[in-house]
Order: structure tokens, then C-alpha cells, then sequence
């Protein structure tokens, strides 16, 4: 495959010994052998495929190893699967929740045995009339990050046109943005969410593509197939001992150096964080949620009471009426993140101290530029002072400031607005501006075109004068 020793191929039965290994590393809660085989063997609709090395050897992890990559509810320590999605009808299939003891951090398999054509990503998908739904996706949790989630991905897409299939649809968790961030350089977009529809409580975002035939789409996974390559041949380029490879995505290997950041570290490193005080005295820390692409980004100040229990931002009686400002302008929460300057909920829902948002600040600044936001919209005082020093919030609410190709707007805190309802009025017109100012970034982003040189009557260019 471009020079790079890999093979996609239709899986086998004779697969399934290597697919459980992975299963068992990728998923709390695998599927099991019977529910492949009846798959590859009865179902005339599935299609699964594998991503191998190409009569090479590739490192195996021990299967007595705990999984590396888990589903979890806000209070586990952990990180989430590249890629998961599940129809309802994968009965047994969803990850359940787990909590990880801190020693279980950053775990990396002890014991490696090496295999001929190891599989290194496996999925399918189930055609379901003329619509290809993603079954199942993993990749090695030893070597994510350098492309291999992404081209098979691609490869059951091509697969799926190949059987038919005029748009794909898939299921993803609402906190796993790194999976989000895949699928929509795939050209998924989110539709529709799921309530509750992951067997620990935590909702799933439907995501579907446009037609795979139309041609923006067409060039969005052409962009992707190049993207994927260039990390695959960047990542076989450091090393051709394979054996050596298995350590170029850990942290400890002087070959990569430090992984790449994610929202989703970021996350982890938030659940786990003990730099204040706070720490001792939350139920959930409260990392932010929201796509990993949100043209839009909520800077509130610290979770409340529910926000404690839930693990989400803005989930209590604030978060509704945020949710009701945003449908006013015809945004959907799932559309925007949200996060707060300070990940822990004070004691009583005191005002945060300096200490803790110093302590809290790395957390938010990465984020930030993780996701890139164009407009930022700052939810009360502590979070306007970041950028409105000295400003008081009364004073200059609804009035936005342009730094480069970011706009910052302040407005009053939902909760403020609660207690006091003349605020209330001001925050729908605060929010009225956010539409205008994307339009405004959206038409300062578009190329310049140059003007026609200027012509005398006669249609021929004047000459410039020397006097």
C-alpha cells in the first residue's frame, strides 16, 4: 500500500482468534466469538473488514492484559475507544462502565508475543437498505493516532459503495471527541442525539453522511485518504524494526516524545488532577463536553451541584436556560462546547479562588487550542476577566472584542439571569450577536479577489506616467 507493509482484506473466520485478543483489549464488554461467526458466516448484509501487517510481524498484546481502551462514566479514570458505535440490535455489544484504580493509569501491555499478519484494525458494518451502518471499529490501542482507525475507515466506506450504500450512519458517545474529530474529517455530521443509549447512562450523537456519491464529499475523503497516509508513512518512516514500533506512541519513547494532546487526555488529566484543594471535596470533576470542531465555545465559571453529580457542565437549572438562549438563535447544545474556568465545584458554590483558577487555567488554555473556537462567549465575571481585565460585566455585556480571527463575548451568567430578570432580556440580545459575528469571521476568511486592472476608453491598459 504505498510503500507501507499493509493489507486490508475481508475478515475470515479464521481471523477470529486474533480479533478476540484485540476485542477483549478494546472493549469491557466484547462481543463474542458466536456473534462474529454468525455474522461472517449467515449475514448477508455484513461486511467486515481487517487492516494487517503485510507478511510481516507485528507486536501482540497479551491478552491477560486489562484493555487499554474504555467507555466510562464521569467518575472513572480512563481513556475512551478511538471509535465505537453500536445499533441497538448489537445486544451485549456496548461497553459498560468501569473505574480504573490510579495505578491503572497509563497502563502499557507487559508481556508481547509477535504474531505473523497481525491485525492491527478491525470493523464492519451492516448495510441496513440502501444506508451503511458502522457495526464496530477498533484499532490496536498500542499504536492509535498514526492513521490506521482512519483507513479502515475509508476501506468500509469503499466497501460500502461497492455494495450499494448512498449514505453511512453511526453512533458514537457524546464525550468521545477524538472519535468525533475523525468521523467528521470523514464527512459525518452529527444529526440527532440518543438519550441515555450507552448502558452507563451517557447519551450517543447520531452521526450520518451526506450521499458518499456527491462530490464535496468525494473530495472531503480524498482529503482524508491523503491525511491518513501521510501519518502512516510518518510513522513506519521512524523505524522499520518492528519491534520497535509498539514503543513510538508511548510516552516514555525517546523515538515520539512526548502524544500528541487530545481533549480527551486533557479529560483524563482533569479527572485525575490534584493540584488544589478542590479535588478532595468533588464528586466529578467536570472536564467540559461538546464537539471537538465547535465554531462556537461557553467559558463558564465552576460547576454547581448538579454539574458535581453529573460530571457535565451546565446540566442544572443554568444549563436549560442556555439551552433555551441557543435554540433562540437556532443552535443546538451539541453544535457549541462548553467548559468552565475552573474544573471542580467550590465549596457551597463560592466564588472560585486565584489559586484554583491558576491551577485550572492550563486545562482550559489547551482546550482552546485544541478546539479552535471563533467565537468565544464568556459566562460571567471570572471568565471575562481573561480577557476584560478590570471590565466590569454590567458595564460592557453584549459587546464583543476581535483579537486576530477570534471574537470574545461577554455576557451575564444563566445563573444571574435567573435571580435577576431584567438580565434576562439582555442575555437574548447578547446572544442575538453570535450568528453576526460567525458570519463576519465566515466573510474575513473568504479569499480576496484582486480587482481588473483598470482600462482607458479604448479597452487598452494606461500606462503609468513617470511625472
Amino acid at each position: 500500500m504505498n510503500g507501507i507493509p499493509l493489507a486490508v482484506s475481508p475478515m475470515t473466520p479464521d481471523d477470529l482468534d486474533e480479533i478476540m485478543l484485540l476485542e477483549r483489549r478494546c472493549f469491557i464488554d466484547p462481543w463474542t466469538r458466536r456473534m462474529y461467526f454468525n455474522d461472517l458466516t449467515t449475514n448477508e448484509m455484513a461486511t467486515y473488514l481487517t487492516l494487517r501487517m503485510a507478511n510481516s510481524k507485528w507486536p501482540m498484546a497479551d491478552s491477560s492484559q486489562p484493555p487499554s481502551a474504555i467507555s466510562y462514566r464521569p467518575s472513572a479514570i480512563g481513556h475512551q475507544p478511538s471509535a465505537i458505535s453500536y445499533p441497538p440490535s448489537a445486544i451485549g455489544h456496548q461497553p459498560s462502565a468501569i473505574s480504573y484504580p490510579p495505578s491503572a493509569i497509563g497502563h502499557q501491555p507487559s508481556a508481547i508475543s509477535y504474531q505473523p499478519s497481525a491485525i492491527l484494525a478491525y470493523g464492519g458494518f451492516w448495510l441496513l437498505m440502501d444506508e451503511a451502518h458502522v457495526a464496530t471499529i477498533a484499532s490496536h490501542p498500542d499504536h492509535r493516532g498514526c492513521g490506521l482507525g482512519a483507513w479502515l475507515m475509508l476501506a468500509l466506506l469503499d466497501a460500502a459503495v461497492k455494495r450499494g450504500a448512498v449514505r453511512s450512519t453511526l453512533e458514537v458517545r457524546r464525550n468521545n471527541v477524538s472519535a468525533q474529530r475523525l468521523y467528521a474529517k470523514l464527512g459525518y455530521e452529527i444529526v440527532g442525539t440518543r438519550k441515555r443509549y450507552y448502558r452507563d447512562g451517557e447519551d450517543g450523537f447520531i452521526m450520518t453522511t451526506p450521499p458518499l456519491s456527491d462530490l464535496a464529499m468525494q473530495e472531503r475523503l480524498a482529503a482524508a485518504r491523503a491525511d491518513a497516509l501521510v501519518r502512516l508513512k510518518r510513522c513506519f518512516e521512524r523505524t522499520m524494526d518492528d519491534r520497535r514500533w509498539s514503543m513510538l506512541y508511548r510516552p516514555s519513547s525517546p523515538l515520539e516524545g512526548p502524544m500528541p494532546d487530545s481533549l480527551e487526555q486533557i479529560a483524563a488529566e482533569v479527572r485525575a488532577c490534584q493540584r488544589c484543594p478542590l479535588a478532595q471535596g468533588r464528586t466529578h470533576a467536570v472536564p467540559g463536553e461538546g464537539p471537538a470542531i465547535a465554531k462556537v465555545m461557553f467559558i463558564g465559571e465552576g460547576p454547581g451541584f448538579h454539574e458535581d453529580m453529573q460530571g457535565r457542565p451546565f446540566v442544572g437549572a443554568s444549563g436549560h436556560y442556555l439551552e433555551e438562549l441557543l435554540a433562540s438563535i437556532g443552535f443546538d447544545r451539541r453544535q457549541v462546547y462548553i467548559t468552565n474556568v475552573i474544573k471542580c465545584r467550590p465549596p457551597n458554590n463560592r466564588d472560585p479562588e486565584p489559586a484554583e483558577l491558576a491551577a485550572c487555567r492550563s486545562y482550559l488554555d489547551r482546550q482552546i487550542e485544541l478546539i479552535k473556537p471563533w467565537v468565544i462567549v464568556t459566562l460571567g465575571r471570572f471568565s471575562m476577566e481573561r480577557y476584560f481585565p478590570g471590565q466590569s460585566i454590567s458595564r460592557i455585556h453584549g459587546r464583543p472584542k476581535r483579537v486576530g480571527d477570534v471574537f470574545y463575548l461577554p455576557m451575564f451568567h444563566p445563573a444571574a439571569a435567573l435571580r435577576n430578570q431584567e438580565w434576562r432580556q439582555e442575555m437574548a440580545q447578547d446572544i442575538r450577536r453570535i450568528p453576526d459575528l460567525l458570519a463576519e469571521l465566515e466573510e474575513a476568511k473568504k479569499p480576496k479577489v484582486q480587482p481588473p486592472a483598470s482600462e482607458d476608453e479604448g479597452g487598452k491598459f494606461q500606462q503609468l506616467s513617470l511625472f
